[in-house]
């Protein structure tokens, strides 16, 4: 019989209570843990995507940008201390290059909004 390292395992909460009587569900299987990691992370990541979209075709938004550079730390960091031991090295990388390209996205916008307002600044005035 084998032994199960419960230090590997997957944890989560089950949101729907009302089913069903669950505190807590350990998952052991890795390629289970592979595609549940992934499944959860591909959330956080399309509502990621949906406010870094807003940010980047809003011309009116000034706090947006910050915002999302915000929650972009935040999800790298969630990341590498949460999901880095279940996924692959392979996904992992990939996934911290688009983190790294919205950043880089972004933070173009943001200095052209910048640049653009001290732009309009300059000059003499009477």
């Amino acid at each position: 019989m084998n032994s199960i390292n419960l230090d590997d395992a997957y944890d989560f909460t089950p949101k729907k209570k009302d089913v069903y009587d669950v505190n807590k569900v350990l998952i052991v299987e890795p390629s289970f843990i592979n595609k549940i990691t992934k499944k959860n992370l591909q959330k956080k990541l399309n509502e990621l995507f949906k406010q870094v979209d807003i940010v980047l075709n809003d011309e009116t938004d000034d706090e947006g940008g910050s915002y999302v550079l915000g929650e972009i730390d935040k999800l790298e960091s969630l990341i590498m201390t949460m999901y880095s031991k279940y996924l692959d090295n392979e996904y992992l990388s990939l996934i911290m290059l688009k983190l790294n390209a919205l950043k880089n996205e972004i933070s173009v916008k943001e200095i052209e909004k910048v640049e653009t307002v001290n732009y309009g600044k300059k000059g003499r005035s009477r």
